[in-house]
C-alpha cells in the first residue's frame, strides 16, 4: 500500500486513538499506539514489532519495544474502554457473549504461560499459550470484548518464574479457565447489553460454572459431553423434612425414581419410542447451507458436586441432540424458557462459530498470534492493541454502512479487500521520517 492512500481517513484514527489518550498518560505513548496500529493494520506477513517497524514511515523499532513491553499503561482498563467506546458508537439492540479461548503455539518455556498444554490452533497436545476471551456478536457483527491469559498449574507453582515475566501478584494463583470466565464476565456483563450466553464442551462441562451463571441470573447455551447425567423433567421429589436426623437442605427424589441417565442414553430412550421421530431438520442460516438434525427434551440437571451422590437434582433444563450429515451427535444444555422452540434453540447454538471467523482475522489480518515478546505486560498489551485494531475497523466499516454505500459482505466484519484497501495512517503532519524519539 502505496503512503498517500493512507490520506484519506488519517483524521479518523488519529481521533479515535485520541479517545484513550488520558489511560496512556503521555503524549509520546498516545503517537506510538497509533503507529503500532498503523502496522498492524497495514499489509504485511509478519506483525511482529521488528518487521512492523521497518513497514511504517516514520516507525522506530526501540520506541515500539518500549511501547509495547516497558510502558506502563493498564491494558485491563483501555481493554475496558475499547468495549464501552463500541457499545456507545454501535448501539446494538440485543447480542450474544461467546466465551472461548484460543490458542498461539509457542516453543520454548520461557514465553508467559507456555506449557505443554492442549492447543486448538494445532488440533493436539503441544507448547502453546492460551488466551480465556468473551466477544460479542450483534446485528453489526461481532467484535472481542476482553481478554486474559491463562496461567497453568506448572507456571502458577514457579513463582520465580513467574516474576522473571512480570506476572502481577494478583494473578500468580492458580485459576481455572472457568473461573477467570467468570471474572472477566463480571467487568462486562452489566453495561454490554445480551440476550444469552454461549461456550462450548471446554466450559459446558464445568457444573460449577454453568450453576455460577445460574446464579448470576444469566441465560446460557452451552455444549456438553455426552456423560452428563440428568433426571426427567417431571421426577418424584421429596420435599418434607426427615422424620429423624438432620434437617433436609435439598429435595430428594423419592427411592423407587431409579438412577439419572447420561445424555447418550436420553437420545437412545427418545429413538427407541415406537411410531414416533423426534428428528427435526432445520436448515441453519450460514452462508453456506448447512442442514442438521436435532431433538430437546426438558430435564433436571444433577447436582453431584458431593462425589457419589445422586439424590440432589437442579435446575430444570432443555437438553438438545444434535446429529449432523456425517453422523457426528453433539449434546448441548440451556436454561432458556421451557417456550423456546427447538430452531431458536439451534440457531443459537451456531451463533458460537461466528467467534471463529473473529479469530481468524485477528490473527491473520491483524497479527494476533505474532507477538514475540515473554513478558506478561507486553502479551496484554499486544492483545488489547491487536483488539483496537479491529475495534477501529469495525468502525469504518459501520460508517460506510450508514452513509447507505453498496456493501455485499455477509456477517464479517471484516473482509480481504476491505483490509486491503483501507487508506489508514496516524501519521501527524510534523511528524519526521526516522524519529528516534524513546517513551
Amino acid at each position: 500500500m502505496r503512503l498517500q492512500q493512507l490520506d484519506p481517513i488519517k483524521r479518523e484514527l488519529t481521533k479515535f486513538v485520541n479517545e484513550f489518550a488520558p489511560l496512556f498518560r503521555h503524549e509520546k505513548r498516545t503517537y506510538w499506539c497509533g503507529m503500532y496500529l498503523t502496522g498492524l493494520i497495514l499489509d504485511g506477513e509478519r506483525k511482529s514489532i521488528e518487521p512492523l517497524s521497518k513497514r511504517i514511515p516514520g516507525g522506530n523499532e526501540q520506541a515500539l519495544q518500549q511501547f509495547v513491553n516497558q510502558s506502563p499503561w493498564q491494558h485491563t482498563y483501555v481493554m475496558q474502554k475499547a468495549w464501552k467506546l463500541m457499545m456507545s458508537r454501535l448501539k446494538p439492540k440485543k447480542g450474544i457473549l461467546v466465551l472461548d479461548d484460543t490458542t498461539f503455539p509457542k516453543k520454548g518455556e520461557c514465553s508467559v504461560g507456555v506449557s505443554h498444554q492442549y492447543c486448538g490452533a494445532l488440533g493436539k497436545f503441544a507448547n502453546c499459550q492460551s488466551v480465556v476471551t468473551w466477544q460479542f456478536v450483534c446485528e453489526h457483527g461481532h467484535l472481542p470484548l476482553v481478554g486474559q491469559m491463562y496461567l497453568p498449574q506448572t507456571w502458577t507453582d514457579d513463582k520465580a518464574r513467574m516474576e522473571k515475566s512480570g506476572v502481577p501478584s494478583d494473578c500468580q494463583i492458580f485459576k481455572e479457565k472457568w473461573k477467570i470466565a467468570l471474572d472477566l464476565l463480571d467487568d462486562v456483563r452489566h453495561e454490554v447489553r445480551h440476550d444469552l450466553l454461549l461456550c462450548d464442551a471446554g466450559y459446558g462441562g464445568v457444573k460449577e460454572f454453568l450453576h455460577e451463571l445460574s446464579l448470576r441470573g444469566e441465560k446460557y447455551f452451552a455444549q456438553i459431553p455426552e456423560s452428563h447425567s440428568f433426571w426427567p423433567a417431571d421426577i418424584e421429589l421429596k420435599t418434607g423434612q426427615n422424620k429423624v436426623g438432620r434437617r433436609r437442605v435439598y429435595a430428594h427424589v423419592t427411592n423407587d425414581a431409579g438412577k439419572p441417565l447420561r445424555a447418550h442414553q436420553w437420545l437412545e430412550n427418545l429413538l427407541n419410542k415406537k411410531h414416533k421421530n423426534d428428528w427435526h431438520r432445520i436448515v441453519l442460516p450460514l452462508q453456506k447451507r448447512k442442514i442438521v438434525h436435532a431433538c430437546a427434551i426438558r430435564v433436571c440437571e444433577v447436582r453431584n458436586y458431593l462425589p457419589g451422590r445422586h439424590s440432589f437434582p437442579g435446575e430444570e433444563l432443555w437438553l438438545i441432540m444434535e446429529r449432523h450429515r456425517d453422523g457426528k451427535l453433539k449434546y448441548y444444555v440451556s436454561n432458556l424458557d421451557a417456550t423456546s422452540s427447538l430452531k431458536k434453540l439451534i440457531f443459537n447454538a451456531h451463533e458460537r462459530w461466528n467467534v471463529e471467523q473473529s479469530y481468524q482475522q485477528l490473527k491473520e489480518e491483524l497479527g494476533l498470534d505474532h507477538f514475540e515478546g515473554r513478558s506478561w505486560r507486553g502479551f496484554h498489551h499486544h492483545l488489547t492493541l491487536t483488539f483496537m485494531a479491529y475495534d477501529f475497523l469495525m468502525l469504518i466499516k459501520h460508517k460506510k454502512r450508514k452513509k447507505n454505500q453498496p456493501d455485499n459482505s455477509s456477517s464479517q466484519v471484516l473482509d480481504q479487500p476491505a483490509i486491503a484497501d483501507l487508506p489508514l495512517s496516524l501519521l501527524r503532519s510534523r511528524a519526521k521520517r526516522g524519529t528516534t524519539t524513546s517513551l
